[in-house]
């Protein structure tokens, strides 16, 4: 359903859902990951978007085309910087 869902595990309870009209993995198990400070996730979709989520505000906070020809099927936060890797 295109929803990135976060999920309190102590609880197994849904605590937020991140939604954006033009957002579509279009993957069939799309790769999210966290940046260090546990503010942000970035994720990417089979159109080659980068796609930077602010979690507590619950939107996007950056799109990032038109640097890859195909789908991103992962992506990772560098742990000591405000790097992203995306492939």
């Amino acid at each position: 359903d295109n929803t990135i869902k976060l999920i309190d595990l102590r609880l197994l309870k849904e605590y937020a859902a991140l939604r954006d009209a033009k957002y579509s993995s279009g993957l069939a198990t799309p790769n999210v990951s966290w940046s260090p400070d546990g503010q942000n996730l970035v994720c990417g979709s089979a159109d080659g978007t980068v796609w930077l989520w602010d979690v507590l505000g619950k939107k996007v906070a950056a799109r990032l085309s038109g640097r890859h020809e195909t789908g991103i099927t992962s992506c990772a936060w560098n742990p000591t910087s405000s790097q992203i890797a995306s492939g």
